[in-house]
């Protein structure tokens, strides 16, 4: 005979649990970039663009007619934690 258990707390959660998710969420995602909001959270935001000098290494296989390099590229870096 098996017994069937209705535990609607452990399968739903705590009832605050998805309003506090939905407040980190929205923290996380779009609210610590707003500038009133950033002022108070110190969150640091990196965010440039930068020029890099790529050398292939001498054991690279470049074909006949490629580029050796010294090669520059340009990368955007947006970064926060």
């Amino acid at each position: 005979m098996s017994r069937v258990v209705d535990t609607p707390r452990q399968v739903r959660g705590p009832p605050l649990l998805w309003p506090c998710l939905a407040i980190t969420h929205t923290f996380d995602k779009w609210a610590r970039h707003w500038p009133l909001v950033h002022r108070f959270t110190g969150h640091p935001w990196v965010g440039d663009t930068w020029r890099a000098i790529v050398t292939p290494a001498p054991e690279s296989h470049i074909p006949a007619g490629g580029n050796c390099g010294p090669i520059t590229t340009y990368l955007t870096i947006e970064q926060s934690y």
